[in-house]
């Protein structure tokens, strides 16, 4: 993220190359996720430019009131770079 990722470290050669990432930088739209136009009161949607949508939502685990509450964040949508997966196998 930083561009420090997969750099020579001693005499350590980087295996493949990983390019930077384009976080996001200013938010869209922010407002409750809607289900079928129905808005869900307890998760909030951020729409943000570079492809990021996360959604965010407070609640409790339990059946029960409790003064106990979770926060939640999940990607819905990010940038097709981030899933790029390259594994090398070395066998020394």
């Amino acid at each position: 993220m930083y561009g420090t990722l997969n750099k020579v470290a001693g005499n350590i050669k980087s295996i493949a190359p990983i390019r930077r990432l384009k976080l996001p930088t200013c938010f869209h739209k922010i407002g409750y996720l809607e289900d079928d136009g129905v808005p869900r009161h307890n998760t909030v949607a951020l729409y943000c430019n570079n492809g990021w949508e996360i959604s965010m939502r407070i609640h409790n685990v339990s059946s029960r009131v409790e003064p106990s509450l979770k926060f939640d964040v999940q990607l819905m949508t990010y940038p097709k770079e981030i899933t790029t997966v390259i594994e090398a196998w070395n066998f020394y």
